[in-house]
């Protein structure tokens, strides 16, 4: 064999190895992007999650904010407490009533 089919033999076994390794990196790579994927995935569910109940707790403090800012009196205990008032205007007692302003503080019917 002359000298020269020697060297295109060696440069094509070459060639061939490198391809073949470069493939195995590329297969590598995307079984690594398959599983980045899939922890993408369950990390957008679980921040989906944690809106869901973000906006639980907001909707809570908001009502709160409205119960506080919409309120004669003061809360005690998730219930309001109005004093009962006598023509001398001293308190008598604490009377205990479920609040108008909070649908959450009423009365189970």
């Amino acid at each position: 064999m002359p000298r020269n089919e020697i060297r295109v033999d060696k440069a094509i076994k070459k060639l061939f190895e490198g391809y073949g390794n470069l493939l195995e990196r590329v297969k590598a790579i995307e079984s690594d992007i398959v599983k980045l994927k899939d922890e993408i995935d369950n990390l957008t569910y679980r921040v989906g999650e944690i809106n869901l109940r973000l906006n639980d707790v907001r909707s809570i403090y908001e009502m709160g904010k409205y119960k506080y800012e919409n309120c004669a009196n003061r809360m005690e205990d998730g219930r309001c407490r109005a004093w009962v008032q006598k023509p001398s205007n001293e308190n008598i007692k604490p009377t205990t009533f479920w609040c108008a302003v909070c649908h959450v503080y009423s009365p189970k019917g």
